[in-house]
């Protein structure tokens, strides 16, 4: 469905809540109806009972604000290039390692398996926590130690 040619749904006046990047283009705009987004903008509005999940153009046009959505896309952008990126794979333990430069300075964050989780250390600190895949370990690193 298209809402910008319906007068029920306000064209101006959105908040951007925020973005996620949903791993693959599979979602449809609910302003516009374009298929096939990835990374999704959620739009908030007080005359409107739900959230819209929209792509950037919609965003930038619901909001009025045609620099914060470009700005969470761009970082949307770095994070899946870094979580992609560069690791350096061993067999042992399905063990994974990648050098960066950080908030804090340079580290290297390894990764590795222990039975049905996964852990990681930074530099020769072994960290407690836990999780069900090198994804998310990857991307609560970048959230924690990189941005």
């Amino acid at each position: 469905m298209n809402y910008w040619n319906k007068t029920s749904i306000p064209h101006k006046g959105w908040i951007n809540m925020g973005s996620v990047d949903l791993e693959e283009a599979t979602h449809v705009c609910h302003m516009c109806g374009k298929e096939e987004i990835r990374y999704v903008h959620i739009m908030y509005h007080p005359e409107v009972d739900n959230y819209f999940q929209v792509g950037c153009v919609c965003a930038e046009k619901m909001t009025n604000d045609y620099v914060t959505a470009k700005h969470q896309l761009t970082e949307m952008k770095k994070k899946t290039v870094w979580i992609s990126r560069n690791w350096k794979k061993l067999d042992m333990h399905e063990y994974e390692e990648k050098s960066f430069n950080s908030k804090y300075g340079k580290m290297i964050v390894g990764i590795f398996r222990v039975d049905d989780h996964y852990r990681y250390h930074i530099d020769d600190m072994l960290l407690k926590a836990q999780f069900t895949s090198k994804q998310e370990v990857k991307k609560y690193v970048y959230e924690r130690w990189v941005i």
